[in-house]
């Protein structure tokens, strides 16, 4: 999924990655900046009303809700952020996961009942000398 603030800072391009629908809005202001997505899918999970926010601190945080029809499955997602010009700047990574040689840029949940909506709240972080470049963000995610 793919979201681009444009210079009226009010209106998102949107398109199709991996599957899934992009958000229909993105939103930006001098310290901050938000990128929404209605809805996505993937395998038997859907994530809706999902908000990552962008600080210029180098601060990211996380809201969404998360449902599996199936059940004992987990949401796997990676977040890219891009500039104006759709080049890639940075991932975000966990914020508070010790150093390890691991994915650090991987954010799960658990999802281990069918039909059981589940609120997610996360922290992510990245280097805040690229937050004056950051005009877009990618999601790559599964179930």
């Amino acid at each position: 999924m793919r979201t681009r603030i444009t210079r009226s800072l009010s209106v998102a391009a949107a398109w199709i990655v991996l599957g899934a629908a992009l958000p229909a809005t993105a939103h930006a202001g001098p310290t901050e900046r938000r990128f929404h997505w209605d809805e996505l899918r993937s395998g038997d999970c859907r994530m809706y009303d999902a908000t990552w926010k962008v600080n210029s601190s180098g601060v990211a945080t996380f809201d969404a809700n998360l449902i599996s029809s199936t059940g004992d499955d987990a949401w796997l997602m990676h977040a890219e952020l891009f500039d104006r010009n759709d080049s890639y700047l940075v991932n975000l990574v966990v914020k508070n996961r010790p150093p390890d040689p691991g994915d650090r840029g991987k954010f799960v949940m658990g999802l281990p009942f069918a039909n059981r909506s589940t609120r997610w709240i996360a922290e992510g972080k990245f280097d805040r000398k690229w937050f004056p470049l950051v005009d877009g963000m990618k999601l790559r995610s599964h179930c």
